[in-house]
């Protein structure tokens, strides 16, 4: 009789420990994929976090970049119909910089010159002498180059440059004047141009001198290449 309570008294005692037991488990298993998720969730904001950080930093140094250049004088923009339109870099001019024809430069005028398209609003102010912003042109002749200007246009050593004529009036009725003569281009002397009606350019002013070439310019993104 004794034998039979001990064993029954056993059972039930056995099956709590069991079922404690595999409770116990089934509770630490849930705690473990809690913790997990939470790991998972917060490395992934983690790295979330990280790349908008870097995508700020990003944007912020691609609106930095272009701003240093500009203030350094290394990127011009150009809104004139002159050169095609857009942004352009800009390699330092020294005298020990080639500049053969069809060369793009960027160029203050004579000071008479600078005056005039100041004060007509062919440009903005800028740092030459005049107090004009810098031309971009294309240089047509160098020293020694015979240039002939004409009602009919500018020949550079017998050859018209086409879209050369010099008008007699601007876009709002005011006068130009085209002197009509042969020039020879002394040493340190350059005829600018622009394949443009209106360009105001060399065909009015003369040549330049090549102490106010500033710089060399290389299109980077202008309308004629999208």
């Amino acid at each position: 009789m004794l034998r039979r309570i001990e064993l029954h008294s056993c059972a039930p005692s056995s099956r709590w420990r069991t079922t404690s037991t595999a409770g116990s488990h089934r509770r630490t298993s849930g705690q473990w994929t809690t913790q997990t998720v939470k790991s998972r969730s917060m490395r992934r904001m983690r790295m979330w976090g990280r790349g908008r950080i870097a995508v700020v930093l990003c944007l912020m140094l691609a609106l930095l970049v272009p701003i240093v250049l500009f203030a350094t004088g290394r990127l011009t923009l150009n809104v004139t119909a002159s050169v095609p339109v857009g942004l352009y870099w800009l390699d330092r001019f020294d005298s020990r910089t080639a500049l053969g024809n069809g060369r793009l430069v960027l160029t203050c005028v004579p000071p008479a010159a600078g005056r005039v398209a100041l004060a007509r609003h062919y440009v903005e102010s800028g740092s030459c002498q005049a107090g004009e912003t810098p031309f971009l042109k294309y240089v047509v002749a160098g020293p020694g180059d015979q240039v002939v200007v004409s009602a009919a246009g500018v020949a550079v050593n017998g050859e018209r440059l086409r879209i050369s004529a010099p008008l007699t009036r601007d876009s709002v009725g005011r006068s130009l004047y085209a002197e009509a003569r042969m020039y020879r281009l002394a040493a340190g002397n350059f005829w600018l141009y622009a394949p443009e009606v209106r360009s105001y350019d060399s065909r009015y002013f003369g040549p330049v001198a090549q102490v106010d070439i500033l710089a060399v310019a290389r299109p980077l993104f202008t309308e004629h290449q999208r």
